[in-house]
């Protein structure tokens, strides 16, 4: 009995190291990911991505292909003594939900200040499941003084 119970206790301590090796892995890819991105940035200091670059970037890392994503133009939003704000229409044609969100989460999370302003989308009553989406959204970049 008492082997059975170290064994146990010693199968609990190897699970536990290896959900903290899994988890270690996983905050790894996101540093590296995060890394690589703030080394693109980097690379080209001083130049900002024009918004219709950053958005397909953003599609891409959804697993949107680039046909797929239309911009809209772009047009003036409201302006403070601090940031100026730009809206687009982006659109996307044959996709799966799947994709939609993560779009979503990528311009609302991603490196450069967007919001989400309205998500509408079409199902066309497509049995195979895919759908085509406008995203409103605001891009605000920092005015310098």
């Amino acid at each position: 009995i008492w082997n059975v119970h170290s064994l146990k206790r010693e199968l609990a301590e190897k699970q536990d190291l290896l959900t903290m090796i899994q988890t270690a892995n996983d905050e790894l890819r996101r540093l590296r990911e995060a890394g690589s991105a703030f080394a693109a940035n980097a690379a080209g200091a001083g130049t900002v991505t024009p918004w219709p670059t950053y958005f397909e970037t953003v599609g891409t890392n959804a697993g949107i292909d680039k046909a797929s994503l239309t911009i809209g133009g772009e047009k003036v939003g409201t302006t403070s003594e601090t940031a100026k704000e730009t809206l687009f229409d982006l659109s996307v044609k044959h996709v799966s939900i799947k994709q939609v969100v993560r779009l979503a989460h990528g311009l609302e999370n991603g490196q450069r200040p967007v919001k989400l302003r309205n998500l509408t989308i079409d199902t066309k009553a497509d049995p195979t499941g895919y759908m085509d989406a406008t995203l409103s959204v605001s891009g605000f970049a920092l005015v310098s003084k």
